[in-house]
Formats: structure tokens, sequence, C-alpha cells
């Protein structure tokens, strides 16, 4: 059966954890081992050549973005066209939108927050989350936010989680139910 093995606790309370399980089981994680690891130990520079099957990619456009860990949540419906992340800019915890079309900055959000550790690394750590047109994050310094993504990214409510990040700073992405 597939599940998940506890393997023990990192000295800050996180849970390190395995997946276990047989081709047999049914659902299956990538990897040999079932683990979502490859094993391949380097990786190639260059793109295969091109192929009837497999093409190579084109760099549409690039943008730098701030400091932090976060993923980027698509909006727009099925032909999304915009992508919002969070990321650390100097003192502030801003999420941002950009165009997928051209990569250009549509609106952000800049809060008064900085989350760096020197073990830890600076700035926010979880994806946004778009739902109904309102976008949820979850700063690394502790503050959840709600705001209107069709208006600007014009702050709907805010508010606080814990009296204060964790080490490794707050890393959950929101979860809609």
């Amino acid at each position: 059966a597939l599940g998940v093995e506890l393997r023990g606790m990192t000295m800050d309370g996180v849970p390190l954890i395995a997946w276990r399980g047989t081709p047999e089981a049914g659902a299956q994680l990538p990897g040999g081992r079932l683990d979502i690891w490859s094993g391949q130990r380097s990786r190639s520079s260059r793109w295969p050549e091109q192929s009837a099957d497999l093409q190579q990619p084109r760099r549409h456009w690039r943008q730098e973005v701030g400091a932090g860990f976060a993923g980027f949540a698509l909006a727009g419906g099925e032909a999304a066209t915009v992508a919002i992340t969070q990321e650390q800019r100097r003192s502030y915890e801003c999420i941002v939108a950009y165009d997928l079309r051209t990569g250009s900055e549509i609106w952000v959000y800049a809060d008064s927050a900085r989350f760096a550790t020197l073990r830890a690394g600076v700035g926010p750590r979880s994806t946004p989350v778009v739902d109904g047109g309102l976008v949820y994050a979850l700063g690394a310094s502790g503050w959840f936010r709600c705001l209107a993504g069709g208006d600007g990214g014009r702050l709907v409510w805010r508010r606080r989680i814990g009296a204060r990040a964790a080490t490794w700073g707050l890393w959950a992405s929101p979860v809609i139910v």
C-alpha cells in the first residue's frame, strides 16, 4: 500500500517523512523508489535536439523578481493571463501580479514586513491562492492577507497569524474549502 512513514523530527519540530509503497498500490509517486526523487546526479545544460514530438522551449520574456521562495498562482480562467506571487522588496513583503503575455507588473501590494534569517534566507515562502477574484497569501512574517485581484490588489483584510514567525518563517499556502 502507498503511505507515509515518519522518519523523525528536526530540531525545529518539523516532521521528516518519506513515501513508501509499491507499484501494485495503484497511485504512484514519480521516481524509482516512489519517493519523488529521480536519483539523477547531473542534469544537461542543453535541451535535446528538436524532433516531431519535442520542440525546444522559447523564452517569451524575462522579469527580475524580489527575494523569496514562493511559487506563482495563475489567474484568469483556463486561458490564464496573470501570475501572482509573493516576494521581498527591501523592507516590504509584497504580493505582485504579473502579465503572463509581457512579464510586466500589473499591480503590487506592499506591507511593511520583512522575514530574514541566516539559516532560512530572505522573503516569503508560500504560494498565493486565487479564488473568485480574491487573492489569499500568507507571508513568512505571519501576516495573512486577502486582496481584491481584479481591483488593483486592493487590501480586503489582513490578520496576524501567531505572535512571531518560526525559525524558518511561516510557509503554508492557504487552502480554500
